[in-house]
């Protein structure tokens, strides 16, 4: 028997994509919250131990191997991880059309909800999402409620205390759900 290919960083990163994309919609925005939860300061850096943490929290697991590549490729320093940096490659910026085909959804959702101004409210966003047509509902794979819950948490905290949303903040969450479509 022989022994494994050792994976550099670049094939770990895309397995990671693709587990989180298995994961659902909703991952990337789970473990941005347990990040910023770690990070009071907002720094971008956390403590290694903190790092792979937040990871097996949300169910991302890395062999010792995998673990010590990831963290030696976005070290920070000896004892700290730079997240930030590592959430940027696991979930890259989306495509001009992507970003351009979001606008144009948060400006429908904006001219039908009739708000003046170059935001919509959370309120809206949530109930113009007919959850029973989602595709994983109507195939029977979770019921309107999960799918509710789900569209919840990968939208968690994009309000402001007014309940509003920014056409930059809309497109910021949107790449987060773009990453659960990774290819």
């Amino acid at each position: 028997a022989g022994l494994a290919a050792i994976e550099n960083c670049d094939q770990i990163m895309d397995r990671l994509r693709l587990t989180i994309a298995q994961k659902g919609i909703a991952t990337i925005r789970k473990i941005q919250m347990g990040f910023a939860k770690v990070d009071k300061e907002s720094t971008g850096v956390v403590a290694n131990e903190e790092f792979l943490s937040v990871l097996m929290k949300n169910s991302v697991f890395l062999s010792k191997n995998e673990s010590s590549m990831i963290l030696k490729t976005f070290r920070a320093t000896e004892l700290e991880t730079n997240y930030a940096k590592f959430m940027e490659e696991l979930c890259p910026k989306l495509s001009t059309e992507r970003e351009e085909k979001i606008q144009q959804l948060f400006d429908l959702i904006r001219e039908n909800t009739k708000q003046p101004e170059n935001i919509i409210f959370y309120r809206d966003l949530i109930s113009l999402c007919d959850f029973k047509n989602h595709p994983a509902v109507q195939s029977g794979q979770m019921t309107a409620n999960n799918a509710r819950d789900l569209i919840k948490t990968a939208f968690d905290g994009i309000q402001n205390d007014k309940d509003e949303i920014t056409s930059t903040k809309f497109i910021q969450y949107f790449r987060g759900i773009s990453c659960g479509y990774p290819y």
